[in-house]
């Protein structure tokens, strides 16, 4: 998990811890790692209520990886993919052609190319393709096309 992913998770549970010791007064204590802070002004507490109640759903939505936009976006990665893959039976990818868009959902995008392959260098169709599945996680793949 990266920095910035858990220093947002620190800071939105913070904000629900602070939303749930408003007191009455317009004082709000934020007990977080036994350091205790005391705000008394209601617009610095207005803020902090708006960001806790708020905040945390725009900074999720901003964070959650999605589909790349087109097939050009998707390629990189796709050769990045191959690149990284260890199995012998897979097929080695050192660059695209002809990208064309086959199909695109807000979830899903699946696209075809030629590749060259590694080894002897041939030309080959292939098919590729991104998902995000319902927790917002994205997979992507390639196989050759039959």
């Amino acid at each position: 998990m990266s920095f910035v992913a858990r220093s947002y998770g620190i800071l939105c549970q913070v904000l629900s811890f602070a939303k749930r010791v408003l007191k009455t007064d317009g004082t709000i204590a934020v007990y977080s790692w036994s350091i205790v802070l005391m705000i008394k002004k209601i617009p610095v507490l207005l803020v902090i209520i708006v960001l806790a109640l708020t905040g945390c759903e725009v900074l999720d939505a901003a964070l959650k990886a999605s589909v790349p936009e087109t097939c050009e976006k998707l390629a990189p990665e796709i050769l990045t993919l191959s690149e990284n893959n260890t199995n012998p039976f897979t097929i080695q990818i050192l660059k695209l052609y002809e990208i064309e868009e086959v199909s695109k959902t807000e979830t899903r995008l699946e696209c075809i190319a030629v590749a060259t392959t590694g080894g002897s260098g041939d030309r080959l169709p292939i098919e590729f393709q991104a998902y995000s599945d319902q927790d917002g996680d994205v997979f992507i793949g390639y196989n050759a096309v039959d």
